[in-house]
């Protein structure tokens, strides 16, 4: 494969990425504010969750059940972002107890 074939890859599933997190954190976004959960906790668990359920049912191979870490950590980094650019009046304290 030329150098070149890697950057269009990368740009395909980069926007790929992007489409689909702008898809998926806008729902999340939308249901979280209007139903009064959003908190950092339930913005985690929005994206942690379907990574679990991918883990459970989606892999069979043990390489690729340890490369779901990479995953969550993504996931966990993901929902951190979104929920510092989310307008302020929709946060609320995040208390570790």
């Amino acid at each position: 494969m030329h150098w070149a074939d890697h950057l269009r890859l990368f740009l395909i599933v980069l926007a790929a990425a992007l489409a689909c997190q702008f898809v998926y954190g806008g729902l999340v976004y939308f249901v979280l504010t209007r139903t009064g959960f959003w908190s950092i906790w339930t913005v985690m668990a929005a994206y942690l969750i379907p990574v679990l359920i991918i883990d459970h049912y989606g892999i069979d191979t043990p390489g690729e059940a340890r490369a779901i870490i990479a995953w969550i950590a993504f996931a966990c980094l993901v929902a951190g972002v979104s929920w510092l650019f989310a307008r302020k009046e929709v946060r609320v304290s995040a208390d570790m107890l």
